[in-house]
């Protein structure tokens, strides 16, 4: 299971739906070109964005 906290160790941002989370991503992609993806939280079931595993 993913940590629920960034590796800076604040907690990660959580959204409550799929779409925001994804517009979040979205928006870190235009703005710094970053290759996030959103996914439910198995620990607040909530949604968060971040960089997609090696194995993806």
């Amino acid at each position: 299971m993913a940590s629920h906290f960034t590796r800076d160790g604040t907690p990660k941002q959580p959204y409550r739906t799929q779409a925001e989370a994804q517009s979040a991503a979205q928006l870190a992609r235009t703005l710094n070109g970053a290759d996030l993806n959103s996914y439910r939280c198995d620990y607040c079931f909530q949604w968060h964005i971040g960089r997609r595993f090696r194995g993806d």
